[in-house]
């Protein structure tokens, strides 16, 4: 079964998906498109019910689907075309895209890695007991550099051993092996391609967002920002207490240099016309009045 027949509903009868899919994009704020590509239907089945009451994931026939939005009234919803190919599913919901890119990306799932898939991350195959007795699987181990010995008849793997980097493509012999190890290093789930919001069309990859890196860049530029407040003097909350403390340190500094007594200035000037008298009185002293 594929994983678009998997998901449609009312046994896939036109008329009540048709309707299903106008009432939808009434109800949602927000329209998600994902292609199915190499998306089995229990991993669609799995994220499902992660999402429950809070996405809706609907398979239909593209031209089907497109019709059904362009009568619900929705403004340029014909951008859509472009991304209903393929298998593709629709997803309704009333999060904003950014937080459905970011929620979809959270429900990812491990799998075992096939011939042909492109590593996700670093592959790693960790240290430890394998569970396996020697024989030729050894020469797997050996042909992929990972280092092993042998204790109470186990193969153990003497250390974290990268296998397959970001990006690669993982052979059939790689594949045999993880497998063997009881290793998923495939994280699959569903991509957003793109969301419908508020009339207009938004490409999936700009709804993907490193919420750190977005943080991190807030940072700079609310640093930067009380920098250029504090350059002009401009008072905000949270300049204004350092404008006060630059502004009264002045004051003090001009009413010193002015010989001006404030609470401030007194005690120092005090301090140095006493010690002023006291040389005077030293220095005519020594004159012999």
């Amino acid at each position: 079964m594929s994983a678009a027949e998997a998901i449609r509903v009312h046994g896939g009868r036109k008329k009540e998906l048709y309707d299903d899919v106008q009432r939808l994009a009434r109800e949602y704020s927000v329209i998600g498109v994902s292609r199915l590509y190499k998306v089995k239907a229990s991993l669609i089945n799995q994220v499902r019910k992660q999402l429950r009451g809070k996405v809706v994931i609907l398979g239909i026939k593209n031209r089907l689907a497109l019709k059904a939005l362009k009568e619900a009234g929705l403004e340029n919803v014909d951008q859509l075309e472009r991304y209903l190919t393929s298998q593709a599913v629709l997803m309704f919901t009333n999060m904003n895209p950014f937080e459905l890119s970011m929620v979809l990306d959270r429900s990812k799932i491990a799998m075992p890695a096939a011939a042909g898939d492109v590593a996700t991350s670093n592959i790693v195959v960790p240290s430890g007991n394998t569970g396996m007795q020697p024989g030729p699987i050894l020469s797997s181990f050996k042909q992929f550099k990972i280092p092993t010995r042998i204790e109470s008849g186990s193969i153990f793997v003497s250390q974290d051993t990268v296998v397959a980097k970001a990006g690669e493509t993982i052979s059939a012999d790689l594949a045999s092996l993880l497998s063997k190890l009881g290793l998923k290093p495939i994280m699959r789930g569903i991509l957003l391609d793109a969301a419908y919001w508020r009339g207009r069309l938004v490409p999936g990859e700009d709804l993907r967002v490193n919420p750190q890196e977005y943080a991190d860049q807030l940072k700079v530029a609310h640093a930067d920002a009380v920098a250029l407040a504090r350059g002009i003097a401009y008072p905000t909350p949270e300049v204004l207490p350092i404008l006060l403390l630059e502004a009264h340190a002045d004051a003090v500094a001009l009413a010193r240099g002015a010989g001006i007594l404030t609470d401030e200035t007194a005690p120092e000037m005090l301090a140095r016309a006493s010690a002023e008298a006291e040389t005077l009185a030293a220095v005519l002293k020594s004159k012999g009045f």
